[in-house]
């Protein structure tokens, strides 16, 4: 409520992106992804499908993928296919009902692997599931949403995140095409 109101007596009135994300929201975001002008999806695929299995060279068996601002969790296939036994995938996102849809075929398709959605905005202070795999726990941030924050505040939720989770590792979608 604070965020809305300050956001809507600024000027000019802006509201965080992070309101639009509920089951509606992700829906259309996901056609918007889809679209031929949308590029970053598009994009991140290819180098995921590129570099995954240098990304699983590096990480190493049993890794934990905690996965913020999950949607539908496509290129999250790639990533979890490439891993040498993938111990769990940790999904956070503001929207839970999209959430634990899109994950349901995540489950069919690894049936070993441990899924723990948590329902969060991943922007503030949020709670993780402890940790209880011997391998990295891999932070995975595709989809450029690191450029909705303002600079400072992407440094400080980077810092956070190091902090709060110790992360092994991190990987951040960042479009070069806008500042």
């Amino acid at each position: 409520a604070a965020s809305v109101l300050l956001g809507l007596t600024s000027s000019p009135k802006q509201l965080d992106c992070k309101y639009f994300y509920d089951e509606r929201g992700s829906d259309l975001f996901e056609q918007i992804c889809a679209l031929p002008e949308y590029y970053p999806t598009r994009t991140e695929t290819n180098i995921l499908n590129e570099q995954a299995m240098n990304i699983a060279t590096i990480v190493g068996p049993y890794a934990e993928v905690v996965e913020l601002g999950s949607g539908a969790s496509v290129k999250t296939k790639i990533l979890l296919s490439a891993l040498d036994k993938p111990a769990a995938y940790i999904p956070v996102d503001i929207s839970e009902a999209f959430m634990h849809e899109a994950v349901e075929p995540l489950r069919d398709l690894f049936p070993a692997l441990t899924i723990r959605p948590v329902a969060a905005d991943f922007t503030g202070p949020f709670a993780l599931p402890d940790k209880d795999a011997a391998g990295w726990r891999l932070f995975f941030f595709p989809g450029s949403t690191i450029g909705n924050l303002h600079p400072k505040d992407a440094e400080s939720f980077l810092a956070r995140l190091r902090q709060d989770f110790a992360p092994n590792g991190m990987i951040i979608g960042i479009d070069l095409k806008k500042d």
